[in-house]
């Protein structure tokens, strides 16, 4: 795969922000936590990965493209530590999804990125030890229960980021709050009971990259590609 980056300067931080498998809690976060920044979605600069898309983000600045992921890439006004936001809208079919992780963090590398930090809302129903609406952490976040290393998740890009992450030269903080609803994609399916989650997560950026910062409530629909209506069932962490 080859991620055809714009000409926009990375910073030395990067919000990363992906179709996390359940109402998109951790891609709302980012998007909320960008537009409370002065982030202006025009100013947005287009990438992309070619990679064929099993599923898109639906988005007021999202388009969909059938040959390849749409990426947008773009740094606040506000002052936010250096933080850049990377908004990847479409996921590839699961058995592309290490190659596309690893296509993601190398770009990240090349362009002297020193941290990434992602949060993602997942079915945790199968962490040892109950409590899995939670928060917790993969990595590089203390005070938050860590799950544990090798752990299977129905979100493969989760897995990926977490696995390759421990083995990049790039500093990796990574969140996840846990959300047992199915993950279905449609808007009849982007309900408001997730505004906690989303407001949890959206803390947890804050505190990375703005601390003060407050995130605002944003639309984001997954959508799957081809017209299948919904996907059900998904493995979960253990």
């Amino acid at each position: 795969m080859h991620f055809t980056a714009p000409t926009a300067q990375f910073g030395k931080t990067v919000v990363l922000a992906y179709p996390d498998t359940t109402r998109l809690g951790g891609y709302r976060a980012a998007l909320g936590l960008w537009r409370s920044l002065g982030g202006d979605d025009s100013t947005l600069t287009k990438g992309q990965i070619d990679a064929a898309p099993e599923e898109t983000v639906e988005t007021q600045v999202s388009a969909t493209d059938s040959e390849h992921i749409g990426v947008l890439i773009g740094t606040p006004p506000v002052p936010n530590n250096g933080a850049t936001f990377v908004f990847v809208n479409g996921l590839p079919a699961a058995e592309h999804i290490p190659v596309f992780v690893d296509t993601l963090l190398a770009q990240f590398e090349a362009s002297d990125v020193e941290k990434v930090v992602v949060v993602s809302s997942a079915n945790l129903s199968g962490v040892k030890g109950g409590g899995s609406e939670r928060l917790f952490a993969l990595t590089g976040l203390q005070g938050l229960p860590e799950i544990s290393a090798g752990a299977c998740t129905g979100d493969a890009m989760l897995s990926a980021l977490d696995t390759l992450g421990r083995v990049s030269s790039l500093e990796m903080v990574v969140a996840v709050h846990g959300d047992k609803r199915p993950a279905e994609f449609g808007s009849e399916f982007a309900d408001e009971d997730d505004g906690r989650v989303v407001a949890v997560l959206g803390g947890v950026l804050a505190k990375a990259v703005a601390p003060g910062a407050a995130g605002v409530e944003v639309t984001a629909t997954r959508v799957k590609c081809g017209g299948e209506k919904a996907v059900q069932g998904l493995p979960a962490f253990g």
